[in-house]
Order: C-alpha cells, then structure tokens, then sequence
C-alpha cells in the first residue's frame, strides 16, 4: 500500500532514526517549503552526524518495507555536487516514488545543534501546506527543521566552495531565503557566523532592488 508524500512519513522516519540513537533533520527542499520558499519537492533529503552515518544506514535497512538502498545517480546531481556523497534509497511506500538521501551535518556546514522543533499546523508556512495535511501536532513538533540563520549559511557556504553554475545555484537558494524572509543587514551580523558568508549575504540584500522578486 502506498502513500502520498506528507510529513506523516518525515516524522516516521526521524523517530525510526531516533529509536536507534541517530540525530537526524530535514534539509534542502521541504526544508526550504519550512522557511516559506515554495520549492518543488524532488527528493526527501535528511543530514546525520557523520560519526552516525553507518548506525543511520542500518536503521533505515530494518525497515525494508519503506526503504531500499539505491545506488543510481539522482537527476541533475551535476548541480547538487554535495548530493554526490549521499546514500539513497527509494522510498517504496510513497507514490509517486522519490528517494530519500542521507547526507552529513559536516558536508552542508550543519551541525545538530542548528536545528529546532516545535512545528505545529497553525506555524506552518503556507508552502508547507500540501505535505502537513492532516498530520498530527504531536508527529509534527517531533522533526528537526534547520534553524534560518545556519540554513542561509549552509548555503552562501556551498556557494563559495564552487565556482561558475554551480556556484550560482547554492547562491540563489540562500537569495530566496533572503528574500521571502525579508532578512537585513543587522540580521545578517546576527545570525550568520562565517565572515565570509555574512558579507556575501550582505551584498544580497543591497541587491535586492536590482533584481526581480521570487514572491510578487
């Protein structure tokens, strides 16, 4: 029997990672839907400490009714080169099927203490909307979500370890957060610890008058 994708699933997978002692959250497009960026969903994609990756692998293989382990290049990884060290599995209990990916905190600049909880229906952003459906509060406060400030680093981080296309795509999620978040400069020397991507963000937000709106 399958399922439509919800955060039914999201939060049955964290609490089976939980159950084995892995700390695991929510990154990349449902995480960028959670901070009110309307992303399409392509793939469910969590991050684990990478001292926790292999006991994370075997959870989710104890579980082979929802998951299989699936070694093929997802599409356009050209463009996700940090997706390139991902684990994936196919989600069999979802229709239609998406992989699920298991990166590192370490290879997105995260770490565990950069993500919250707390999700309730009345909180979540409107871009959430379609995978929160009818889920239950209880199920809902239990997913780790990336903190915005670490979110809008991860980015402008992985934007400065790759040059040309690449580059520019990291750069521009972290522009749309920017932006549908309304975020300044004090935010910015707030919030964003590396220097380099405090000033990179910075120069997004002077930016942002020449440049068209994700949200008009």
């Amino acid at each position: 029997m399958t399922e439509k994708l919800s955060l039914h699933a999201v939060g049955r997978l964290l609490k089976l990672l939980s159950d084995h002692g892995v700390i695991a959250g929510v990154t990349d497009e449902i995480a960028m839907n959670y901070h009110g960026v309307a992303d399409i969903i392509h793939s469910v994609e969590i991050c684990v400490p990478a001292a926790q990756i292999d006991l994370a692998v075997r959870a989710i293989q104890s579980s082979p009714d929802l998951y299989k382990q699936d070694k093929e290049p997802v599409q356009m990884e050209f463009y996700h080169p940090q997706k390139g060290t991902a684990l994936r599995f196919q989600m069999i209990s979802i229709s239609p099927s998406l992989y699920l990916e298991v990166l590192t905190n370490e290879t997105l600049f995260l770490r565990p203490a950069d993500f919250q909880q707390g999700l309730t229906k009345v909180t979540a952003s409107e871009e959430l909307y379609d995978v929160v459906g009818d889920v239950d509060d209880n199920i809902l406060g239990t997913i780790r979500w990336p903190k915005l400030g670490p979110f809008v680093e991860c980015w402008l981080r992985l934007s400065l370890a790759h040059e040309g296309t690449i580059g520019y795509v990291y750069l521009s999620q972290a522009e749309k957060l920017i932006d549908c978040n309304n975020l300044d400069q004090a935010w910015c020397e707030q919030n964003l610890e590396d220097e380099k991507s405090r000033a990179v963000a910075i120069k997004i937000i002077r930016g942002k008058s020449q440049r068209r709106s994700y949200f008009v």
